[in-house]
């Protein structure tokens, strides 16, 4: 085994390196001449912070030492490719419009409305005012969301364009349209039944739709609140909205990561590369918090993971708070922008205190996560909310993060990292 060059780099992770025994250490034949890598470290690493590359050409081993460099290489190909999708123009199966998806002026009923600047926010000052989105879909899964800044009566869901909007009659009012109303308790298609669950301010809902099989169905957050089956298929359903004078709302169509998405549903629109990054240093983690198990059942993915780490020679728990301080120190200047924080720090931390009860410090953020996602509502992502929620949420994060990745780290350890 060749002797490993000198360190680069101090810290703990130099000091753990050092630790590490360099038994069953091996060369890899497409670096003759380079350091001799420990498999065992690489291979959990990688587990925890996936390459986005399909393939590279000059496979880079990770080490602790230099594994902050590795990671901000890694970001940047996320917002990279982030950034493609983006702005792609190419036409997506299943999906009509432009790449940034947005509420559309073109298609509204009612002038006494404000929209935000970013067309993503929506208030109503009239009687019955109407939008809908500037794409469509006519097949495949597909879903958005909606953050409720009031919670008074709304028809909120599909239609298409054959729907026909006036200051009484709104989304669902009209054949092949289909609106929740929270309010009233209420689907609304061509008259109402009773459907879903009594809404509030704050709530988050999930509006999805199978276009090829003829399916919709509404979540309040999270929890979904019944199928609806008579829909027609192969036609072009619109994200539909339509306010009674007062109501607020905030769509999000994909640009930043959902609070609850539904799986095998896609968004309408690639996310914004700086959300795109904070959601995968969120999913790193996360992987990292539930390895300490006691946090919910335990996942296929988290099994293979805890073999990894398992086959860690020495310093496990050590190195396992190092990753996680190292991912929160990449998250936190992400927060600042695009509901970063509601939809990806302060959701991980909900959904860990949840599964967890004894997530010392979970219950103020969790309530951070709440006022920011209020926040986004009420002012449209005010930044300046944003950004004291996350000053907050870091000093919070540091000592709540490390107490559920391990009760038995000492407190040498933890100070260290």
């Amino acid at each position: 085994v060749p002797e490993r060059p000198p360190m680069a780099s101090k810290g703990l992770g130099q000091l753990l390196e050092k630790a590490m025994p360099q038994a069953h250490v091996v060369m890899s034949p497409k670096h003759q001449g380079e350091m001799g890598i420990d498999l065992r470290l690489d291979n959990f690493l990688e587990a925890v912070f996936p390459s986005c590359a399909a393939a590279e050409e000059s496979k880079k081993y990770l080490l602790l030492s230099t594994l902050s460099s590795a990671l901000d290489q890694r970001l940047a190909r996320v917002q990279e490719e982030a950034s493609a999708a983006h702005t792609a123009t190419t036409t997506v199966v299943g999906r009509i419009g432009p790449a940034v998806v947005h509420l559309d002026m073109a298609n509204q009923e009612g002038f006494a409305m404000v929209v935000d600047e970013d067309y993503l926010g929506f208030s109503s000052q009239g009687n019955f005012c109407s939008m809908t989105a500037n794409a469509c879909v006519f097949a495949g899964k597909w879903q958005y969301e909606i953050t409720l800044g009031t919670g008074g009566i709304m028809q909120l869901g599909w239609s298409t364009r054959a729907c026909v909007f006036s200051n009484e009659e709104g989304t669902g009012d009209s054949p092949d349209s289909f609106a929740y109303d929270g309010k009233r308790i209420k689907l609304w298609n061509m008259g109402s039944r009773t459907y879903g669950q009594a809404w509030a301010v704050g709530d988050t809902l999930g509006c999805c739709i199978d276009a090829t099989a003829g399916f919709i169905e509404f979540y309040r957050n999270g929890v979904s609140l019944g199928p609806i089956t008579n829909v027609r298929a192969g036609l072009a359903y619109f994200p539909s909205l339509s306010l009674s004078n007062g109501e607020k709302v905030r769509v999000n169509f994909g640009a930043e990561p959902f609070r609850f998405p539904v799986a095998g549903h896609a968004a309408l629109q690639a996310p914004h590369p700086e959300a795109r990054a904070a959601q995968y240093l969120t999913a790193a983690l996360e992987r990292l918090c539930l390895l300490s198990g006691g946090v919910g059942e335990e996942s296929a993915e988290i099994g293979l993971l805890r073999g990894l780490y398992d086959r860690l020679p020495h310093h496990r728990e050590a190195t396992r708070v190092f990753c996680a301080a190292l991912a929160l120190q990449k998250l936190m200047p992400l927060l600042d922008g695009y509901g970063c924080f509601s939809s990806s720090l302060g959701a991980l931390i909900e959904k860990l205190a949840q599964q967890s009860p004894s997530f010392a410090g979970a219950a103020s953020v969790s309530k951070l996560a709440a006022a920011a996602a209020d926040a986004d509502a009420v002012t449209g992502s005010s930044s300046s909310f944003v950004s004291s929620a996350t000053c907050a949420a870091a000093a919070a994060a540091a000592t709540a993060v490390p107490f559920v990745l391990s009760d038995s780290v000492s407190s040498t350890t933890t100070t260290t990292t």
